[in-house]
């Protein structure tokens, strides 16, 4: 029980960091922009800090060192993110 309750608040902290928790989005940004120089560290590290699957399954893997429960917890943050942008879309039209 204790797994899936992990997986799920993951895979939302996942999503904040990526998308919703605005504080901390501008000091991502920088972070990011570090890497300019290197164009393909710059690539990667954007695409990895700004997708929730990619963010889910890398805190997941960092905290729990389990690449099965960080590849579902990855699936967990898009169908999270999936779910959001259906509602919003919703709301909108």
């Amino acid at each position: 029980m204790s797994s899936i309750i992990n997986i799920l608040g993951i895979a939302v902290i996942g999503n904040m960091a990526a998308y919703w928790f605005q504080p901390i989005q501008s000091a991502k940004r920088r972070f990011i922009d570090l890497f300019t120089r290197l164009t393909f560290f710059h690539k990667a590290i954007d695409k990895a800090l700004n997708c929730s699957k990619c963010m889910s399954f890398w805190v997941y893997l960092i905290i729990c060192q389990d690449v099965i429960g960080a590849a579902l917890c990855s699936f967990v943050g898009y169908l999270i993110n999936f779910s959001i942008d259906k509602i919003q879309s919703w709301y909108e039209g």
